[in-house]
């Protein structure tokens, strides 16, 4: 799964920024024949240009989420995370009994980006994402399985508008929110299982390596506040990004790196030998932008079980970033 984050800063529901503690996850498709995150999100940097301008970054709208799933510009499947996770989404209208965009029933919710519902690997691409998603803001906020639910059972609840999606997708490929909720389900239980359609990510080249995280300044931010809010030191982020010449000086829409915990070591895809000279002992491996555990493990003809066994500084093995450190396990 690869991660940004780039807040809409000009959206109304971002600026009302109302605030929400998460009790579940709300699972939207957006009814768009676009899998092109540019469409919704306003990230060129990262996504490309939306040339119409008609993204969620404007106020007048009367919508938003706290994330999407789609295309990057590369095409990679990507999470694009747009509004912060305790302020309350403008995404499921409300029912009966109220609203789950709000306390005290307050969702943390996102949209899938539809394609022309007939593409199985991208579905399967899609969809694992967003089960790999859930499974990491689940243990983030504490949430049960169970929360997660579709827009359409949200409405069913009595906490939604009337809306069908994602399950009008889900159905064209056999597929239920109970499976969906099961395959979460998994990933809790068993980290080193890669999400159902997500085959190792090939290379892909950057000219400023950063990590799967890359946070987009918005107006006020300073470094230190970026790094206290990603728990890391000044220093830290500051060598993670040696683009910036004067970290005392950021601008809006400026890329910010958040590092993990080897920045100090040079962002190159290779595995460079460890400080033992044995042909036997383990080596270093360097993420770059668009690797797996999976993907690494097979490029060093390793099982993901003993790829993970041997990295236990890595907590979620489906969220690696560009810079860390990844032990290869010497084979026997």
């Amino acid at each position: 799964m690869r991660l940004i984050t780039c807040y809409q800063t000009k959206n109304d529901c971002y600026k009302k920024a109302t605030p929400m503690t998460p009790r579940g996850i709300v699972v939207h498709s957006t009814g768009a024949s676009n899998p092109n995150l540019k469409r919704f999100v306003d990230c060129p940097a990262e996504l490309g240009v939306n040339p119409y301008g008609n993204h969620w970054n404007n106020a007048g709208l009367n919508v938003m989420v706290h994330a999407f799933i789609g295309k990057d510009k590369d095409g990679a499947v990507t999470v694009a995370n747009i509004l912060p996770y305790t302020s309350a989404a403008w995404g499921v209208g409300k029912g009966a009994k109220g609203s789950y965009n709000y306390d005290p029933t307050g969702h943390i919710q996102f949209e899938i980006c539809e394609d022309s519902l007939t593409d199985r690997g991208y579905f399967d691409a899609a969809f694992g994402a967003a089960a790999a998603y859930c499974a990491m803001l689940c243990k983030q906020f504490s949430l049960p399985v169970p929360s997660i639910v579709s827009h359409a059972e949200a409405c069913r609840l009595g906490y939604a508008s009337n809306h069908i999606d994602p399950e009008h997708w889900m159905k064209r490929f056999g597929q239920t929110m109970d499976d969906f909720r099961a395959q979460v389900q998994k990933l809790m239980a068993d980290p080193t299982r890669e999400p159902a359609g997500s085959p190792p990510a090939p290379p892909r080249q950057d000219d400023n390596p950063g990590t799967a995280t890359v946070y987009i300044v918005v107006k006020g931010d300073t470094m230190s506040g970026i790094a206290a809010k990603y728990k890391i030191t000044l220093a830290a982020l500051v060598a993670a990004n040696p683009q910036i010449k004067n970290p005392n000086l950021i601008l809006a829409g400026q890329k910010v790196n958040i590092p993990g915990a080897a920045v100090s070591v040079p962002a190159a895809s290779a595995a460079v030998p460890s400080a033992a000279s044995n042909a036997a002992a383990p080596t270093v491996y360097i993420v770059a932008k668009g690797d797996t555990m999976s993907g690494i493990a097979a490029k060093h003809k390793l099982t993901l079980a003993a790829l993970v066994a041997a990295n236990p500084q890595i907590k979620n093995p489906h969220l690696i970033l560009v810079g860390q450190k990844i032990t290869i396990p010497a084979k026997a």
